[in-house]
């Protein structure tokens, strides 16, 4: 199959060279592409060569970016889409940051194989942590709940997000997958490391808990089974979303 690896990224050309390009850049088997909107290409071509980089519209936030990633793999004809975080790179037992490259085109090499051969499955999601340490070397599982950061998936998921929402992507990547009758299973054969509401840029850059509050007025009224939790990893307080009934 073929796969495309994508970074939305917006206001970190440095953070993600630091982060993520140190390896993108040396894959041998699958191609990437940088998303970024057009008033931050002069920047990000200082690290990326050009033909890496992809301008998407200016202002249309991480919504508007995958959207846009999604329909780029539609355009030109590519079965899968990977969506990586710009700060983000992956080790496994054996291999350490060094051959993050080498973790990445195995591991999408498998899972390219994986979807060929389940036309049902329509997202695969990373692990990290704890939940690697434990199931380290276990392959691929059923999920019965939402992806969080890396994942593969065909790319009508993102075409069809909504672009009236901004935050909780990872959400409602999992949602519309299993709108549109596919399944979501678990990778277990990497570890997956990055920075999470640490960095500068990105969401960073705006207001957060405004987007946030907004985003789940407009999914609630989309998704009236959504429930509304609290979650305290973003410093004060900030509401969350539970949409386990629609995964």
């Amino acid at each position: 199959m073929k796969a495309l690896v994508c970074v939305p990224s917006y206001d970190r050309p440095y953070v993600i060279d630091k982060r993520t390009g140190f390896w993108l850049k040396s894959l041998k088997d699958n191609p990437y592409k940088v998303f970024v909107e057009p008033d931050q290409s002069l920047y990000y071509s200082q690290t990326f060569s050009n033909n890496n980089i992809v301008e998407t519209g200016n202002k249309i936030g991480l919504y508007g970016q995958l959207i846009a990633i999604g329909k780029y793999g539609i355009e030109n004809g590519y079965d899968l889409i990977t969506k990586i975080d710009d700060d983000t790179y992956f080790t496994d037992e054996k291999r350490k940051k060094t051959r993050a490259s080498e973790v990445f085109d195995d591991s999408l090499n498998e899972i390219k194989e994986r979807f060929a051969n389940n036309p049902k499955l329509g997202v695969v999601g990373f692990t990290r942590g704890m939940d690697y340490f434990y199931n380290k070397g276990k392959g691929f599982k059923t999920r019965k709940k939402p992806i969080y950061g890396t994942c593969v998936a065909r790319p009508e998921v993102f075409a069809n997000l909504d672009p009236n929402f901004y935050t909780f992507a990872d959400l409602f990547i999992s949602v519309v997958c299993k709108e549109l009758g596919y399944e979501i299973e678990t990778y277990y054969n990497c570890n997956e490391n990055r920075l999470d509401f640490t960095n500068d840029g990105g969401l960073q850059s705006s207001n957060r808990k405004a987007l946030s509050l907004l985003t789940i007025e407009r999914a609630i009224a989309k998704y009236p089974k959504c429930k509304i939790i609290e979650n305290g990893l973003h410093g004060d307080k900030i509401t969350d979303l539970d949409v386990s009934f629609y995964v």
